[in-house]
């Protein structure tokens, strides 16, 4: 059977050193049927120069977009990169996440033994790491010397979220397993139904789980790939666009919290990536 395309999307936000980190990290997947299209939500650390310059150097399709920086718009950024996307299966990805070898292998062999895989949203899970771990440089990410940082430990935890999200599924769980943002992969034929990342959401906070909602109300089915998708998290910085310092974010979570889960709100979001503003595309 032939393999099924892959588009990692990936929103970035003036985290460059991590970035370039994870865009390295790809350099190294068994599975060579992808792209990956990086998302800036308006960076200024010199984001845009270090695209410029691997830019071709990946060994991977690899694009770039960028958007002014007016706030926290994280949706408008994802579904400017999910309507660039050739991909049939979309990988959503955060630029703290480096991936192992086989990763994007993992999540294809899901949708290869899926009956549906034009409506199947699977989730994974992340295994933490300090960003100065010594194992986590430039050169130890490019000749897979990380792999060595996995546990014991780690494989149990995983395994152990794998049984939860089993059981979340088996009891047809409203809110669970929750959709977490920095390592899940959808149809891009099921989002484009739902019209995309719904833009009334700006700030921080689910956005993740409104559109979890919205998959499975269309039909979408679940899967995991918990103990064998996985990625590890190189962790936030402060130059994220977190609520640290920023107590207007908490506010609008609060906002945002209401409108992910309101029930009467539409399965087709009014503002989607129809109404997503054209983006600029750097190359």
């Amino acid at each position: 059977m032939d393999s099924i395309p892959i588009s990692v999307l990936i929103c970035t936000y003036n985290r460059k050193e991590m970035l370039k980190r994870a865009l390295i990290a790809y350099q190294n997947q068994t599975f060579r049927n992808f792209e990956v299209i990086v998302s800036s939500d308006g960076s200024s650390d010199g984001t845009d120069e270090i695209m410029r310059t691997l830019y071709k150097k990946m060994g991977y399709p690899l694009h770039y977009l960028h958007q002014a920086d007016l706030g926290f718009r994280k949706t408008i950024a994802l579904n400017k990169a999910i309507r660039l996307a050739r991909g049939d299966i979309l990988v959503f990805a955060d630029d703290d996440m480096i991936p192992p070898p086989r990763y994007l292998e993992s999540y294809e062999k899901i949708f290869l033994s899926s009956k549906t895989p034009d409506q199947l949203l699977v989730y994974s899970k992340f295994i933490n790491v300090d960003v100065n771990d010594p194992l986590f440089t430039e050169e130890n990410i490019r000749n897979e010397n990380f792999m060595q940082k996995v546990t014991f430990a780690d494989r149990i935890h995983l395994f152990y979220w794998k049984l939860k999200y089993l059981l979340y599924f088996r009891k047809h769980h409203p809110r669970r397993p929750k959709l977490n943002g920095a390592n899940f992969a959808v149809s891009a034929t099921a989002i484009r139904a739902i019209n995309g990342m719904d833009i009334e959401f700006s700030g921080w906070g689910y956005e993740d789980d409104d559109l979890r909602r919205r998959l499975l109300k269309n039909g979408t089915i679940q899967a995991e790939a918990v103990c064998s998708a996985w990625s590890f998290n190189l962790g936030h910085s402060e130059s994220s666009k977190s609520t640290v310092g920023h107590p207007e974010f908490q506010t609008r979570a609060v906002y945002n919290k209401t409108l992910a889960y309101d029930e009467n709100r539409p399965v087709r979001c009014i503002r989607g990536l129809e109404e997503t503003e054209e983006a600029e595309i750097l190359f």
